[in-house]
């Protein structure tokens, strides 16, 4: 199942990457141009699409305006977002026939359920990578999905693993991490790591 992501957030990208890291049969586009949306388009089988409110040059109006005309059948498949702190831009007219707003940060856990509903109704799409990464920019690879053979290679993954197993996992989590991982180096993660596998009850 391909869905595109129309943002010029890296980190949102990385959060979602993080929330959906269990489903193989997912793959991301992360673009920020309407040229590179509509190569993607054109390109993949797109099932959703999540577009930003604020991207520059108003380009938001301009990804919207070129749905609407040359892809009028994902509109239904579209989410309209913006973030919690921001006014959002989106008007009523556009958002005549979309799935839903979202509310970047907290609202995202909303996709997980949609995106289930989506899968159950195909056959899952067989992918090899889990993310495309932004078409501009130069994201990192993405994190392994599958269960580590050894201990994970950053106390940054540690702590992932060690929440996914104590069901702890959602969009909250996810993001709260990337950050951590944009502002902390790997030696104060390690430390904080530790300090908590002191704290954590035995299960």
């Amino acid at each position: 199942m391909h869905l595109l992501i129309i943002d010029d957030n890296a980190s949102l990208v990385r959060a979602l990457e993080r929330l959906f890291s269990g489903r193989k049969d997912l793959v991301f586009h992360g673009v920020t141009y309407v040229a590179e949306a509509h190569s993607c388009l054109k390109g993949f089988e797109i099932e959703a699409i999540l577009l930003d409110h604020d991207l520059v040059d108003d380009r938001s109006q301009e990804c919207l305006t070129l749905l609407q005309k040359d892809f009028p059948h994902l509109i239904p498949k579209t989410w309209l977002m913006y973030g919690a702190l921001e006014l959002s831009r989106w008007t009523p007219e556009d958002q005549v026939g979309i799935a839903g707003i979202l509310v970047k940060p907290h609202e995202l856990s909303r996709l997980v359920p949609w995106v289930d509903q989506l899968r159950n109704t195909k056959i899952p799409i067989s992918v090899t990578p889990f993310l495309k990464s932004f078409l501009s920019s130069g994201l990192k690879a993405p994190i392994d999905v599958s269960p580590p053979s050894k201990l994970p290679s950053s106390p940054f993954q540690e702590l992932e693993w060690a929440l996914k197993d104590r069901g702890a996992w959602h969009v909250e989590v996810a993001i709260l991490l990337e950050t951590l991982e944009e502002k902390i180096n790997k030696e104060q993660a390690q430390s904080i790591l530790e300090a908590w596998n002191k704290k954590r009850p035995i299960v």
